[in-house]
């Protein structure tokens, strides 16, 4: 009786979450009713046009959101707690990848690599990538789109990371906060 108790507590929130992710997917992305904010391209000139924004307007309003836009490919991860995983908070992806999670450098480059998962063509709301170890608290980390060869197999010299068409990593840096923040 407890256990049909528990999961009525859990299966409300996880139904009403995916009616709101559906939900929202459908408004952004195939009826275009909420602009696509993750996306900094011409569609930008449309949303201006039609609210009255300038350029820098605009980029000043969307600068709070984590983002990486390259093409059809894109990728948001927040600021999250220390852990032995990591969350995208959304991930559309035009080809099949590997998700990265690497360490930052002094200098500012993605580094050491502590876990990586396969993610095919499609459209993804918090997903997990599970970690060799631990992030630690106040450090950046950088999590980064990587070529998938199609052997299920990450290898890190053969699957290099993608690279937009200015050569920079198609990627987003996000922090590591205390649990206690």
């Amino acid at each position: 009786m407890q256990e049909k108790q528990d999961r009525k507590g859990v299966t409300a929130p996880f139904v009403l979450g995916v009616i709101v992710g559906l939900g929202l997917y459908w408004a952004i992305f195939e009826k275009k009713l909420i602009p696509n904010i993750f996306m900094q391209s011409e569609d930008t000139a449309v949303l201006e046009d039609e609210v009255g924004n300038s350029k820098a307007d605009l980029k000043t309003k969307l600068s709070g959101i984590p983002e990486v836009s390259r093409g059809e490919n894109i990728l948001v991860v927040v600021e999250q707690p220390a852990g032995n995983s990591v969350t995208i908070s959304m991930a559309s992806l035009a080809i099949n990848v590997w998700v990265a999670v690497h360490e930052v450098g002094e200098a500012g480059e993605a580094g050491v690599i502590l876990g990586a998962r396969r993610f095919t063509v499609g459209n993804y709301f918090g997903e997990s990538i599970e970690l060799l170890r631990n992030t630690n608290d106040g450090k950046p980390y950088r999590v980064v789109l990587h070529h998938d060869d199609g052997d299920s197999e990450f290898n890190f010299t053969e699957e290099p990371p993608l690279r937009d068409s200015e050569g920079k990593l198609v990627s987003e840096e996000f922090l590591v906060r205390s649990s206690g923040d």
